[in-house]
């Protein structure tokens, strides 16, 4: 009797080292976004290699977590109930008269789509469930900054062979690029890091939506999961490499992303100084004598005045990178806009937006963006279900499309369907107002979620709640350049935000337990 219990022991504990280390390889392996082997299986570019542990973890950890009626964070409700109306918009889309392009059909691109959307649920729904306490979060950090690490030092060796050695990359690092990620040749060739990524607009995606969100707020909070080194932690060391390799990507999109985060990190940090500065001298010459009402005023203006010129020679330096790093930005210094197109544009000119898109080298994704409108003003309740747009593409395409080399590739040599190529469009376009406010519903709650566990004693939860919310800002623009449902990086964070939101409530719900039942005397 004793050594069958003593072999079920030992079965459990291989069973449980065997899930952490499956994590952890998910949680490392998130730089990879384009595994040669899952691409050409898949037959897509949206192939990232966690999903291989990922589809082991669901099958011997979530499915059993679930059948044992495991606990899933109340954050994730709003988007089981879009997954559901997903579904329903699917059934629908086979009543809309559509004509069928490139040899697909309805049934086969649906299933097509369907993938990527289940790959992020399952991301999003297992690292929300998985964390069950704070130190079980702290570890899960830890191995995403180790995954974020090997990215830098890949990107470090990469920016290294493009600008020191002409971009003659070595024998091993040309095998290892080879195996490990799909990329163009243009990437291949380009001036721009890509790191680990198909292009370089995914590898900002990556570094905006995960890494350098988790880095900032770890900074600005002066917290760490890994011993400090004096005062300096790995956290402040990743930043800083980070936003390196970040601008020699080059990005456009993913620079307004990061900026956004930045000014938020710059709000709370001037808020925090605006109060010691006005507070504290303040009190000190109200006990002197020395205080009145003009001199509290004059303070408040000298702070102000500080900030706006702290504000403007940053983001000139910043401007003055960017556009030093790439041409396409440079032409804003050369021809800006006038007056009347950006009054045109906030108008929501169609026109005026195309022409400011041909002007800047923008215009196919302006085209896009367009298209995808054109789709959901035709179908503005639900849509025309997930992955169909690419139907109606050459129907509801502006006229100046034609004129592009890129969109001409797309119709008449790409095997597949054309898509919006935004998350916003696409949601609109394909899911329709329902759809679409529904998953706005599901940012909010995780917003709101942050919000509340931002209070949280535990600097783990602490951390989370505000990289959540930085990482829901970039989103905010990132969403104009990225339309995948597979990438990963957007379902971990928001993930684990809702996991520390989870936890926060529970010790909320302990100590409140604690105190009914131990009262003050």
């Amino acid at each position: 009797m004793g050594s069958r219990y003593d072999f079920r022991s030992i079965v459990f504990r291989g069973w449980q080292w065997g899930v952490s280390a499956l994590w952890i390889l998910m949680l490392v392996g998130l730089p990879l976004t384009s595994l040669p082997i899952l691409a050409r299986q898949w037959g897509a570019v949206v192939a990232p290699f966690s999903a291989i542990p990922l589809a082991i973890l669901a099958l011997v950890w979530f499915l059993p977590y679930l059948l044992r009626c495991g606990e899933l964070p109340v954050e994730g409700i709003p988007l089981a109930v879009f997954g559901m109306v997903v579904l329903a918009i699917a059934a629908y889309a086979n009543f809309l008269d559509m004509a069928y392009f490139k040899d697909k059909t309805l049934l086969s691109q649906t299933l097509r789509s369907f993938i990527p959307v289940g790959i992020g649920f399952a991301f999003y729904f297992m690292a929300s469930s998985w964390p069950h306490d704070a130190p079980r979060l702290r570890r899960m950090l830890q191995a995403i900054y180790l995954g974020g690490a090997l990215l830098l030092v890949w990107s470090v060796a990469e920016a290294i062979v493009v600008y020191v050695y002409q971009g003659q990359f070595p024998v091993i690092m040309s095998a290892i690029r080879s195996a490990l990620v799909l990329q163009t040749q243009t990437v291949e060739t380009g001036s721009r890091l890509s790191g680990l990524s198909y292009e370089a607009s995914w590898f900002a995606h990556q570094l905006n939506m995960l890494y350098l969100p988790l880095w900032l707020a770890a900074t600005y909070q002066r917290t760490s999961v890994f011993p400090r080194l004096w005062k300096i932690s790995l956290e402040n060391l990743f930043l800083i490499v980070g936003i390196g390799v970040f601008f020699l990507s080059s990005p456009r999109i993913g620079l307004v992303a990061f900026l956004l985060m930045l000014a938020f990190i710059f709000l709370k940090l001037n808020i925090a100084i605006y109060r010691w500065v006005i507070h504290n001298p303040a009190r000190r010459w109200m006990r002197q004598g020395k205080y009145s009402y003009l001199v509290k005023v004059l303070v408040r203006i000298l702070v102000v005045v500080m900030f706006i010129g702290l504000y403007f020679g940053f983001g000139t330096l910043v401007w003055k990178i960017a556009t030093g790093r790439d041409w396409r930005l440079a032409l804003v210094n050369v021809s800006p806009p006038s007056k009347a197109q950006i009054q045109e544009i906030l108008h929501f000119d169609e026109n005026s937006l195309m022409n400011l898109g041909y002007k800047y080298a923008f215009l196919e994704r302006t085209v896009y963006w367009i298209d995808g409108w054109h789709i959901f003003n035709d179908y503005p309740w639900l849509g025309v279900g997930l992955g169909n747009a690419g139907f109606f593409f050459q129907s509801h395409m502006p006229a100046i499309g034609w004129s592009s080399y890129e969109i001409r590739d797309v119709i008449y040599r790409n095997s597949s369907l054309p898509n919006i190529k935004s998350m916003w469009f696409r949601l609109l376009a394909e899911t329709g107002i329902v759809g679409f406010s529904i998953f706005i519903i599901w940012l909010v709650v995780i917003l709101q979620s942050t919000l509340c566990s931002q209070h949280s004693r535990n600097d783990t939860i602490r951390t989370l709640a505000l990289a959540g919310q930085l990482a829901l800002l970039a989103f905010l623009i990132e969403g104009l350049s990225v339309d995948s449902f597979g990438l990963p990086y957007l379902w971990v964070i928001v993930g684990l935000a809702a996991a520390a939101g989870r936890i926060y409530r529970q010790e909320i719900s302990s100590q409140s337990v604690q105190k009914q039942e131990f009262p003050p005397s």
